[in-house]
């Protein structure tokens, strides 16, 4: 009966909060830009591991699928430059965003 219950309860999806950003070409970007695509946050570091081997993948996602937009949220303290330098290494297509943390 519980797995019943489960089943048929209602799916309840709250607002995600809007946020806005720059990237690192100075354009701003806003979540609510993006209405009705599904949108992937990714949070990343340029000495994180793990990070760079996933840039490839998340481009591909982000150059395959017109309903997918990718948004690379960098966490470090590095200049435009830097990170310009990274995207042009890693052929990143997807918007880099300069965290505000």
């Amino acid at each position: 009966m519980l797995l019943v219950t489960l089943l048929l309860s209602p799916v309840v999806v709250a607002e995600p909060i809007d946020f806005e950003m720059a990237d690192i070409d100075g354009k701003q970007h806003s979540l609510s830009s993006y209405r009705g695509k599904w949108v992937l946050l990714n949070y990343w570091a340029s000495w994180c591991g793990p990070c760079r081997q996933e840039m490839p993948d998340l481009d591909e996602l982000h150059e395959s699928n017109e309903d997918v937009v990718v948004l690379g949220i960098n966490l470090e303290d590095a200049s435009a430059r830097k990170l310009r330098l990274f995207r042009e290494q890693y052929s990143i297509s997807f918007p880099l965003l300069k965290s505000i943390i």
